[in-house]
């Protein structure tokens, strides 16, 4: 038997067969190639929920947002109930002298019943008749009657005059023409301007006509001679100044005393 040296066996003629040599384990090999990875695996179940975190701290307060627009204007109330009517005031007197309300847009100067007589226009005579307004008003015409129509006239005329307290009187307008007392009846005259009158204010109109006969005008009762005295205290009522051929603005101390009767007249 021949020994072989490498693997420590013996070589007999029909193989081989243990040598002299032990029959341990030869050394350990050199590492061989890593191996291809292999394929992932498959993943596994999802772990459990974990605890809910503590609350976090409250954030600051945001910063105020911008004013929203206005808002459309609400409907109209209902309107209220009416107060009640106020009471009646005091009717227009007379005082300091007479004044009426003939209607709501004129005044007389006396009661109509009380003109029951007829006063005589001297020729030349400037008559004037004195009054309180108890409204105001705007007079545009005045009106008044004629009993006996005047004849050869030359010159008549109207006046409205504003008074002081003193009896003072300042020319307003005036109507002017020679036919105002030539006919009988209710005659109508326009003044050259329309005049507003103030309530409680006094005033005057004044007659004039200059004529060969002299008209008469409707007139209140006053036969008494004693009445002219009363007449001219002032605040007057009714007053006169001679030879006058137009109408002009007086003072108080140019007046005379008037006949008793006082001429009726409504200024409207």
């Amino acid at each position: 038997m021949v020994l072989n040296a490498n693997t420590g066996f013996g070589q007999t003629p029909y193989g081989f067969a243990p040598g002299g040599k032990s029959s341990g384990s030869g050394g350990t090999g050199a590492t061989g190639p890593t191996g291809p990875t292999g394929p992932t695996g498959a993943t596994g179940a999802a772990g459990a929920t974990g605890a809910t975190g503590a609350t976090g701290a409250t954030g600051a307060t945001g910063s105020q947002g911008p004013t929203g627009p206005t808002g459309p204007t609400g409907a109209t109330g209902a309107t209220g109930a009416t107060g009640a009517t106020g009471a009646t005031g005091p009717a227009g007197g007379s005082y300091p002298v007479p004044g009426r309300l003939r209607s709501a847009t004129s005044i007389c100067n006396i009661d109509p019943w009380q003109a029951t007589t007829f006063q005589s226009l001297s020729s030349g005579f400037l008559f004037f008749y004195f009054f309180t307004a108890p409204a105001s008003i705007t007079t545009t015409q005045v009106r008044y009657l004629v009993n006996a129509a005047a004849s050869g006239v030359t010159g008549s005329s109207i006046g409205l005059y504003s008074v002081d307290s003193s009896d003072n009187g300042t020319l307003l307008t005036q109507a002017s023409s020679t036919t105002l007392f030539t006919s009988t009846g209710p005659q109508t005259a326009t003044w050259a301007a329309s005049q507003s009158l103030t309530a409680g204010n006094r005033y005057a109109v004044g007659f004039l006509q200059v004529s060969s006969s002299t008209p008469q005008l409707l007139a209140s009762v006053g036969a008494l001679s004693a009445l002219t005295l009363e007449e001219a205290i002032v605040p007057r009522i009714a007053a006169s100044k001679s030879s006058q051929t137009v109408q002009g603005s007086f003072t108080a101390a140019s007046l005379s005393g008037a006949s008793s009767s006082v001429i009726y007249f409504v200024v409207l």
